[in-house]
């Protein structure tokens, strides 16, 4: 395996003059790139998840309200 990077070739030696150096704060700008493509994922996970939540509340506010939790209409009911 070492014998194959040894020996490269021309092309890839031409290719390695070619090379441009990073700029200092390029890891620093993927990093922020990253991170607020997070940050939108999170919020849009949050905006689906929160309206079902409160219609689940809703139906177990409407079915509790019909005699799902407790007795409202008296004792020998």
């Amino acid at each position: 395996m070492d014998d194959d990077i040894q020996d490269a070739g021309e092309p890839i030696a031409e290719l390695r003059d070619l090379s441009l150096e990073t700029e200092p704060d390029l890891y620093d700008r993927v990093r922020r790139r990253i991170e607020r493509r997070s940050l939108a994922s999170s919020f849009m996970a949050a905006a689906w998840l929160v309206p079902v939540l409160i219609l689940m509340e809703i139906v177990s506010m409407v079915f509790s309200s019909f005699g799902g939790g407790g007795n409202s209409r008296g004792e020998g009911s």
